[in-house]
């Protein structure tokens, strides 16, 4: 848990060790997967205009790479 709070997400280790709540942990780690989410975003867009130039079909960047924050983004519709 450590390396994923510090490492990962960026914490600082004093702040981990000494203050952080355990509230704030999980939110941390529920939210973890988010932090590279503009650069996954990139590289669909990238693979989407280069697969679309080179197809016939219609497609959507979601046929590409489909993401979990995807569905969510769907729910709230």
């Amino acid at each position: 848990m450590y390396a994923l709070i510090v490492l990962e997400a960026g914490i600082a280790p004093d702040y981990f060790l000494d203050s952080m709540q355990m509230y704030e942990v999980k939110a941390v780690l529920e939210n973890l997967q988010y932090k590279n989410k503009t650069s996954w975003e990139q590289a669909r867009m990238i693979s989407y205009i280069i697969a679309q130039t080179n197809s016939t079909k219609q497609l959507s960047p979601t046929d590409i790479m489909k993401f979990d924050w995807d569905e969510a983004k769907e729910k709230d519709t």
